[in-house]
């Protein structure tokens, strides 16, 4: 991952900060921005791959990676499950049994 382009990267990105309890404020002073650009930045206002972006990429790439992996995870095997459901309690019933057995055969607690 290069540079900072999807809005799932930059929402990530906000989370992490915020989780790490860094502040805008202190965040945009140490790399030389106002917190307003620096908010601009991570609401996806400005181009992703400017300098600062890619600074902030640097900084976080580390924890940014395995947050986008499990997220992009996460939505297709919410799309799998979608797909095998026909709209209706019952189906839902059956599907969330059926991922239950899967998690207790493979051993996932």
């Amino acid at each position: 991952m290069s540079n900072i382009t999807s809005s799932i990267e930059l929402r990530t990105l906000k989370q992490i900060l915020r989780d790490s309890g860094v502040r805008q404020e202190d965040l945009a002073k140490e790399i030389g921005i106002s917190q307003e650009q620096l908010s601009r930045i991570l609401n996806g206002k400005t181009d992703s791959r400017s300098e600062v972006a890619q600074i902030l990429m640097k900084k976080y790439a580390h924890k940014l990676e395995p947050e986008i992996i499990k997220t992009q995870c996460q939505s297709k095997i919410t799309e799998a499950a979608l797909a095998l459901w026909d709209g209706t309690p019952s189906s839902a019933e059956k599907i969330i049994s059926f991922l239950i057995s899967a998690r207790n055969i493979c051993g996932i607690k």
